[in-house]
């Protein structure tokens, strides 16, 4: 749109606070802003794409439609991720529903597990009795984390702002959202002298029996359940091996020729150019028959024996030069290096003969 940097960040900070408008005058006030700076494309592109399906993305606006306060994808990112953790890239349909299958019903053991610690372990966190062990013992964590939030702000409320709010519904955007009790309508109890711990303010979807009751039911059918029966009517795929690419090709040929180098530097002088004489007329094959395989060339050599002459094979008079252990020529036997000399370098001093030795003594 030939923004410059300036402008483009004033832009994008009012667009924000459109993203995060919270009702219908803050949008508007927003938006008001958004055309006071001027810019006639980004406006018109506005205008045409974001303004008409404001009520899709503002974040305000999307609370107050049933999306049970769902306002990003967390939740689905994160469970494909851990798809992609268990199905491998590039398998064959039956193999990928196999690891599907198998990803799902861990998923649904992990749930089935939390679903029945939900029932089997309570917390003490409230005084029993209370409106809030009430709630925290009949609620999710998730929905009771909510209904907290309200039941304090309901205690310190002054008066209620909503005018059609009563003591079982409300027309604010908790309500409408996810059909939870709000601060408004444990207000408006209060006020009336109604219990508050009442059973038809909580939605059946939040509850730890629904729950438990779709994880651990009696009805509750999982796909891995009858895996083996939908598998056993299906044939056996044959298993396609994936195409090389021009670099795999390369490294797995350089494996093989590092290989034949390390025999080769092993070979005495004549085996080794013996053995360098046949690999260049093998390399001079492969480059005139780039049509043919290795394969197909070996078998055309011992189809067709007379076409070639047969080289009488000389065995080779190994002498001791030429004897080798582990590529290394062995060595001659003879006196150890440092035989005259000390620990620090010196030479010895040479040990008298007899004679002299006599000679001494008589004298």
């Amino acid at each position: 749109m030939g923004l410059k940097a300036e402008n483009r960040k004033k832009a994008l900070s009012v667009l924000e606070k459109i993203a995060y408008s919270t009702n219908e005058i803050e949008y508007e006030k927003n938006y008001e802003e958004l055309i006071q700076l001027g810019f006639k494309e980004l406006l018109s592109y506005y205008n045409t794409n974001w303004h008409p399906i404001r009520y899709e993305w503002v974040r305000g606006f999307m609370k107050s439609i049933k999306t049970f306060n769902i306002t990003t994808t967390n939740h689905l990112e994160s469970l494909n991720q851990k798809i992609k953790q268990v199905v491998e890239r590039n398998s064959s349909l039956q193999s990928f529903f196999e690891d599907l299958l198998t990803c799902l019903s861990s998923i649904h053991t992990e749930q089935k597990h939390k679903a029945i610690n939900l029932i089997v372990k309570t917390s003490h966190d409230y005084e029993k009795g209370s409106i809030e062990d009430f709630y925290s013992t009949q609620l999710t964590p998730y929905a009771w984390k909510l209904v907290a939030e309200e039941l304090k702000q309901s205690r310190i409320m002054l008066f209620c702002m909503e005018s059609n709010s009563c003591t079982i519904s409300c027309e604010c955007v908790l309500f409408k959202n996810t059909n939870l009790p709000c601060r408004h309508i444990f207000f408006k109890r209060i006020e009336m002298g109604s219990p508050i711990t009442a059973k038809e303010l909580i939605p059946t979807k939040y509850t730890r029996e629904e729950l438990f009751k779709n994880y651990c039911g009696d009805n509750t059918v999982h796909p891995m359940d009858d895996a083996e029966s939908q598998f056993a009517t299906v044939s056996s795929l044959p298993s396609h091996e994936r195409t090389l690419s021009k670099q795999e090709k390369y490294k797995t040929a350089m494996l093989h020729c590092q290989d034949i180098a390390n025999v080769l530097s092993d070979y005495g002088t004549k085996e080794f150019k013996k053995a360098i004489s046949n690999l260049e007329s093998t390399k001079i094959d492969l480059l005139n028959n780039n049509g043919h395989t290795f394969k197909d060339m070996v078998q055309s050599q011992i189809l067709m024996p007379t076409e070639q002459p047969q080289i009488p094979i000389e065995q080779p008079k190994v002498e001791l030069k030429d004897i080798r252990i582990d590529g290394r020529k062995l060595k001659r036997k003879g006196r150890p290096k440092g035989v005259d000399t000390t620990v620090i370098g010196l030479k010895k001093k040479k040990k008298a003969n007899n004679k002299e030795g006599v000679m001494k003594i008589a004298q």
